[in-house]
């Protein structure tokens, strides 16, 4: 069985994923996670993710500013707040 855990993250590792995009991962593979991931990722102006997809569902939660997703093909328009939820194999770009 998989326990609960707090996860801080100025104590979690930095992933520099190229083009001005840096993610903190939180809840993965690593702490137990089967079915989900999440963590936080900070874009630079004009930075941008590319298309992609996880084997398990994903959230992402825009914490300030406003950004744009692509999920399967269709454009959204996010800002702060607006909380998305992807089911796997959906291809999403940021």
């Amino acid at each position: 069985m998989t326990e609960a855990a707090i996860l801080r993250p100025d104590t979690l590792p930095v992933n520099d994923r190229g083009n001005g995009a840096r993610t903190i991962p939180l809840v993965t593979r690593r702490c137990g996670s089967r079915s989900m991931i999440n963590g936080i990722t900070a874009f630079e102006p004009g930075a941008r993710i590319g298309l992609h997809f996880h084997n398990c569902e994903e959230s992402v939660i825009v914490l300030e500013g406003a950004a744009v997703a692509e999920i399967d093909g269709t454009r959204h328009h996010l800002k702060a707040g607006d909380t998305t939820f992807i089911p796997p194999t959906c291809h999403t770009a940021f």
